[in-house]
């Protein structure tokens, strides 16, 4: 990369040597050679970005403001030479940067995807299935204390003919592991209990991809349910969010029912297209 460079800036020493003195003639040259050149520039400041400078400073710059002097000084173009020489040796340092945000977006776009997104944690827009989720998660009180089975057992196994004193009850406190492993009735219950048909499609990991750029998207999620869901009760003034499609973004009008009066994302017909795209 550094050979094209030389043979690039070899190709203006010519021009230089010729080039009259004066200060409007050597700008009109630099601004040529960074129009003609800013794609080798990079290419080699990133593989050598000392060498890069190195070589331009001795070979053009240098060059180019002796022959600009010679007519008086040039503090402007003085300080195009020197930006430019610092700008070739912060190439690594820029591309490094874009490199480490562009990972960083990827990380949070995968770790956004794992977890899945809440509406109801970045705005007041909940949906029904979202409360029922937080009513789930409702710890269960500890049980009361209970009768041991074995006086009871005890006491139905002796001789019918004597006559014995009620045995004292006897409660015992069941251990913590115990509590802990026992199962939530209700969890099983929501386990059992199937969405209804207009929700079914809330279970499927093509509604969770959509779901999830929504939320990155700053897009209202309840909006982009399908058209036999309850969709976003708020008008698009009164919503956190975006009242647009997240496939074609295509946005509200506005007025009564908005909502079911245009599309969203789930009935949106790119939707497969996007899906293809994402890697759904």
């Amino acid at each position: 990369v550094l050979d094209l460079l030389r043979s690039f800036v070899d190709g203006f020493a010519l021009e230089i040597s010729a080039l009259s003195p004066g200060l409007v003639s050597a700008e009109r040259l630099f601004c040529k050679f960074l129009r003609q050149g800013i794609e080798v520039l990079t290419a080699a400041a990133l593989a050598d970005s000392s060498g890069s400078v190195s070589l331009v400073a001795m070979s053009f710059t240098g060059p180019l403001l002796r022959v600009a002097k010679r007519a008086g000084p040039c503090p402007t173009l003085e300080h195009r030479c020197q930006a430019l020489l610092k700008c070739l040796a912060d190439v690594p340092k820029v591309f490094d940067g874009l490199l480490d945000s562009f990972r960083e977006r990827l990380e949070e776009k995968a770790a956004s995807e794992l977890r899945g997104c809440d509406e109801g944690d970045t705005g007041p827009v909940t949906s029904r299935a979202s409360a029922t989720e937080q009513e789930a998660c409702v710890p269960e009180p500890p049980p009361a204390p209970r009768k041991c089975p074995f006086a009871a057992a005890v006491a139905s196994a002796d001789e019918p003919a004597e006559v014995l004193p009620p045995p004292s009850p006897v409660s015992f406190q069941m251990p913590v592991e115990a509590v802990c492993l026992q199962k939530d009735p209700r969890e099983a219950s929501l386990q059992q209990t199937k969405r209804p048909s207009s929700q079914a499609y809330q279970d499927t990991p093509e509604w969770g991809k959509l779901r999830a750029f929504c939320i990155r998207s700053r897009i209202c999620v309840n909006f982009n349910r399908d058209a036999g869901d309850i969709r976003c009760t708020s008008s698009a003034d009164c919503c956190n969010f975006r009242h647009a499609c997240a496939v074609c973004g295509a946005e509200e009008t506005g007025g009564p029912k908005a909502q079911y009066q245009n599309h969203g994302g789930w009935n949106c017909l790119r939707l497969q297209a996007w899906l293809t795209v994402h890697g759904a």
